[in-house]
């Protein structure tokens, strides 16, 4: 029985100097373009990095694993990460095509490394705010996913309508823990250093 709702991210991070974005990015297009149009993609986008230009990441949902490994990148650069992910609130596939995604939409990626023992803790906390941002007119999309092969390893994929929105976000009864948890309950701090503010790269 096909699936409604994905269970496999995959995030894919490229290190190309900025003086060489020109010549990539249509390898890219061609890329998304191929795999948008492949069976069980739900959604596949890139973006560059605001604080490091040289990072350009692809960040795509499949409704399978198998499906996913069938459409190795082929890139003229090699990623020079792959991550494999599942998320733990799933969308279905309308949730993360829907419109409005575009214009001034602010972009958020969050890696979290939980300590030992907390990674709990952490999903208790977003199961509690994740209802809260999502019926939020100004989160356009909000995703917490555990990274596969660490179980204290977590990213967050997050949308929202402006600038404006995500500073109110943050003023949300349930981001207080969260921000709690990240100053206190995390390795290799401060979290503000795996925290990324992204730019669409190719379409």
């Amino acid at each position: 029985m096909k699936k409604e709702y994905p269970d496999f991210g995959r995030i894919l991070r490229f290190s190309v100097d900025q003086n060489a974005h020109a010549a990539f990015k249509p390898a890219v297009s061609n890329y998304l373009k191929n795999v948008r149009h492949a069976e069980g993609n739900i959604i596949a986008e890139s973006y560059t990095d605001k604080q490091n230009s040289n990072n350009i990441w692809i960040i795509e949902r499949w409704e399978d694993r198998n499906l996913a490994g069938q459409y190795a990148p082929g890139l003229p650069v090699s990623a020079a990460e792959i991550i494999s992910l599942t998320d733990l609130s799933p969308l279905s596939k309308q949730a993360w095509q829907k419109d409005g995604l575009t214009g001034d939409a602010v972009t958020m990626m969050l890696f979290i490394h939980a300590m030992d023992g907390k990674a709990v803790s952490l999903k208790e906390l977003f199961s509690t705010a994740m209802p809260v941002f999502r019926n939020s007119s100004g989160i356009l999309l909000y995703q917490f996913s555990q990274l596969e092969g660490n179980q204290d390893r977590f990213v967050t994929f997050e949308k929202f309508r402006d600038e404006k929105a995500f500073r109110e976000h943050l003023d949300f009864p349930v981001s207080g823990p969260i921000m709690q948890f990240l100053q206190a309950s995390i390795q290799d701090p401060p979290f503000e250093k795996n925290f990324f503010e992204l730019s669409k790269f190719a379409s």
